[in-house]
């Protein structure tokens, strides 16, 4: 199949021990900037993120090669 087309979406939730607020609103910019560098050099991709004091939640998408 020439025309085969695969696209894969999770969504990942992290979560701090015991669901503490351990990160704080002003670390969220360098947070997701980690994932973001994290999945580049993976080779997928962050589309969306986002979260609270105590978790923090990712739409990754996944290549084929992956799936």
């Amino acid at each position: 199949m020439a025309h085969t087309y695969t696209l894969a979406y999770h969504h990942i939730v992290f979560s701090t021990k015991l669901r503490r607020n351990l990160n704080r609103s002003e670390w969220e910019p360098q947070i997701h900037a980690i994932f973001r560098g994290i999945a580049r050099n993976k080779g997928f991709s962050v589309d969306c993120s986002g979260g609270t004091e105590n978790h923090v939640h990712l739409l990754i998408r996944l290549p084929p090669i992956w799936s």
